[in-house]
C-alpha cells in the first residue's frame, strides 16, 4: 500500500487524493454544543474514572 501510494504520488507529482477540512453537519454541531453545556452545568455529575462511573450505574 505504501509503495502504491509513493508510485502514484511520483507519477502525478502530487498527493493522489484531496486533502480538505471536513465541515461538521448540523447534527454534529448540536451534539458538540450539548456536550459543552453538560460539561459546564454544575448540576451534572462528573466522573474521574470508569470505575467510578460503573459504581454509580450499578447502584
Amino acid at each position: 500500500a505504501v509503495n502504491l501510494f509513493l508510485r502514484q504520488s511520483i507519477r502525478e507529482h502530487r498527493i493522489p487524493f484531496e486533502i480538505r477540512l471536513e465541515v461538521s453537519n448540523q447534527d454534529t454541531i448540536s451534539a458538540i454544543q450539548e456536550a459543552e453545556e453538560l460539561l459546564n452545568d454544575p448540576k451534572t455529575k462528573h466522573f474521574t474514572s470508569t470505575e467510578e462511573l460503573f459504581k454509580e450505574l450499578n447502584r
